[in-house]
C-alpha cells in the first residue's frame, strides 16, 4: 500500500508520532510519504507563519489559554474548509488523480479535518485517517464526521471526542505510538543510566523545554538559592544563545549543583532512566515516555489544549502540578530528603491504562484500509 503521514510543523508534539507511525508502516512492507501539510499543500509560507504564531502562544500560555478556550468548536474549522477547497481545490484533485495513495493518515486535527471534507465533497476516494496526539482529551475542533477512523490512546480522550460529536462508530481506543529509542530501549538502573551517560549519581531532575525548546530557566535559579545537591539536565530544542547563557549559569552555581546542558537528544530513554523526576511543561510525547519509563512528571506549565493531562497525572498519581516555584522547589526537596517519596509513587505506573506499540496502531490502520469498498 502506498500510504501518507501528515503532520503540521508547529512543533514535535506532531512530528514524532507521525514519525513512529510512518517507520512501522515501512517494515511491514507499505510504502510511506511523511509530509508536512502546509508543504503538501504547497504552502510553505502560510505554514512558516503558523509555526512562529505557535511558539508565540507557548511563550504566553495565558494568551493561548484564552484564545483556545474562547474557540473550543467543532464548526471553527467551518470556514477553514471552505477557504481551502477555494484555493487548493482544484490541487487536491489533481493529486488524488494521479498520487495512487491508498490512504492519508494525519497527526494534525487541521489537515484531518480539512482533508476528509474536502475529499467527501469531490468524491475523492482517499479514507482519512486522524490519530489525536493530545491524547488524554481532544479539542472541540479536531472534530471530523467524514474522519475515517479516529484513534485516541485514552479512555478519557475517546469521552472528549464522543462528547463533541464525533461518530461513536469512528472512535477507536489505541496504543500510543511510542518513538522507537523508547519502545526499543535496553532497561536500565539509574545508575547505570548515569554512567553510560557521564553523569553524576545523585537525585537527578530531567528539566524538559520540549522540542522548541521553549521554557523557564527559573527554577533552577530558585534551586541554587536553595543549594540543593542536585544534578539538572536539560533536555530539548535550543539556540546557540540559550546554551551558552546556560553554560554561563553553570559557573556560578553552587558546588553541590551540576548542570548538565544535554539540548535535543536522540537517546531519550537513557536520560529518562537516568533521571528521578521529569520536569517541564505539560508535552504529551514527553508525559507519556516519562510515564513508560516510571519516572513521574512535575507540571510547571500548561496550554489549553493539555490541561486534561493534569487531571490524568492526579487520577493515577503518577506526578504533581506545581505551576508555583515554590511548590516545584518544595516537591524537589521532599523527594532528595525521603527515600520513601518517590518510591510510593512507583506502584501507580503499573496500574494505568495505556498501551503502547506504534507497530500496532499501524497494523489497526491498514486492517482497516483493507476492509474498504468504495
Amino acid at each position: 500500500m502506498k500510504i501518507d503521514c501528515i503532520y503540521v510543523d508547529g512543533g514535535k508534539g506532531h512530528l514524532v508520532p507521525a514519525q513512529a507511525i510512518a517507520e512501522q508502516l515501512e517494515k511491514q512492507g507499505h510504502q510511506v510519504i511523511i509530509e508536512d501539510f502546509y508543504k503538501f499543500l504547497k504552502m510553505s509560507l502560510v505554514g512558516k507563519i503558523n509555526k512562529s504564531v505557535w511558539r508565540y502562544l507557548l511563550k504566553h500560555p495565558e494568551i493561548e489559554k484564552k484564545m483556545s478556550s474562547k474557540n473550543d468548536s467543532p464548526s471553527l474549522l467551518d470556514s477553514w474548509v471552505k477557504f481551502g477547497k477555494l484555493i487548493r481545490g482544484s490541487f487536491l484533485k489533481k493529486w488524488a488523480k494521479n498520487s495512487k495513495t491508498d490512504a492519508i493518515i494525519c497527526t494534525h486535527y487541521l489537515p484531518s479535518r480539512i482533508l476528509s471534507d474536502i475529499f467527501k465533497d469531490y468524491d475523492i476516494k482517499i479514507p482519512v485517517y486522524y490519530y489525536a496526539t493530545d491524547v488524554f482529551s481532544c479539542p472541540g475542533f479536531s472534530i471530523g464526521k467524514n474522519i475515517r477512523k479516529f484513534y485516541i490512546p485514552t479512555k478519557e480522550g475517546a469521552e472528549y471526542a464522543l462528547s463533541y460529536g464525533q461518530p461513536k462508530e469512528s472512535i477507536n481506543i489505541c496504543p500510543f505510538p511510542l518513538q522507537s529509542s523508547c519502545a526499543n530501549s535496553v532497561k536500565l538502573s539509574k545508575e547505570e543510566a548515569r554512567k553510560k551517560l557521564n553523569l553524576k549519581n545523585i537525585f537527578t531532575i530531567q528539566l524538559n523545554l520540549g522540542g522548541e525548546g521553549v521554557g523557564t530557566l527559573s527554577l533552577i535559579e530558585e534551586i541554587a538559592k536553595k543549594e540543593l545537591s542536585i544534578q539538572i539536565v536539560v533536555i530539548g530544542g535550543m539556540s546557540e544563545n540559550s546554551k551558552n547563557k546556560l553554560q554561563n549559569m553553570s559557573k556560578k552555581l553552587p558546588k553541590c549543583i551540576n548542570l548538565v546542558v544535554a539540548g535535543f537528544v536522540k537517546n531519550v530513554d537513557e536520560y529518562l532512566y537516568a533521571c528521578d523526576i521529569v520536569v517541564g511543561r505539560a508535552g504529551i510525547n514527553t508525559m507519556v515516555e516519562a510515564l513508560y519509563m516510571n519516572r513521574p512528571f512535575m507540571i510547571t506549565d500548561v496550554v489549553f489544549t493539555v490541561i486534561p493531562s493534569v487531571n490524568y497525572v492526579k487520577k493515577y498519581n503518577i506526578g504533581w502540578e506545581a505551576l508555583k516555584l515554590d511548590q516545584q522547589v518544595k516537591l524537589i526537596e521532599e523527594s532528595i530528603k525521603d527515600k520513601d517519596f518517590l518510591n510510593k509513587m512507583d506502584s501507580n505506573f503499573s496500574k494505568v491504562p495505556m498501551e503502547f506499540g506504534a507497530d500496532k496502531l499501524a497494523e489497526m490502520i491498514v486492517k482497516d484500509i483493507k476492509t474498504i469498498t468504495f
